[in-house]
């Protein structure tokens, strides 16, 4: 950028629809109502590629929960950004993992409150989560996505966040 100021990241929020209703979430859910559109995203990602963007964030709320995902995921890659997903990763599937495995440039940033189901569960007010989120990060491991843990630490789990920190390290995340 021959030492000039650049946009180099965006954020883009997709939806703003949740499966979860996380404790400290700080948008109420009576609010998590609106999807981005096709057109409007497809015009943001050829605005940032014409501004040399480097990088793209898609998130939302749970951004596996807009039904065209799968498409922006792939126009992101036409464009051969790199793109890192927030996400709960409990929507996560087959057909998603064969999608990010095109794109060396994606990582994958999700929430993992306790190794123990029942805080975790409690903090997303979504019985299973714990297993469904669990079980999707040792997927995408093994199918060598870059994938990083955030333990936001909260009064619920203050005394079992590096369990979850030990967790991670025997799985190299």
């Amino acid at each position: 950028y021959k030492g000039k100021p650049q946009l180099t990241n965006v954020h883009i929020e997709i939806t703003s629809k949740c499966n979860e209703r996380c404790v400290h979430c700080y948008i109420p859910h009576e609010n998590k109502l609106e999807d981005i559109t096709p057109n409007l995203f497809y015009d943001i990602v050829k605005q940032c590629y014409n501004m040399k963007v480097l990088h793209l964030t898609l998130s939302g709320g749970e951004p596996m929960l807009h039904k065209n995902f799968l498409e922006f995921l792939n126009e992101c890659r036409k464009y051969n950004f790199s793109v890192n997903i927030l996400s709960n990763l409990t929507l996560l599937n087959d057909e998603i993992i064969a999608e990010m495995k095109k794109n060396p440039l994606l990582g994958v940033q999700v929430s993992l409150y306790s190794m123990d189901n029942k805080i975790h569960d409690a903090i997303t007010q979504h019985k299973g989560s714990f297993e469904r989120t669990k079980k999707s990060i040792l997927e995408l491991s093994k199918n060598n996505i870059a994938l990083q843990i955030s333990c936001p630490i909260i009064k619920q789990n203050k005394n079992c966040y590096l369990e979850v920190v030990e967790w991670a390290k025997k799985y190299n995340i």
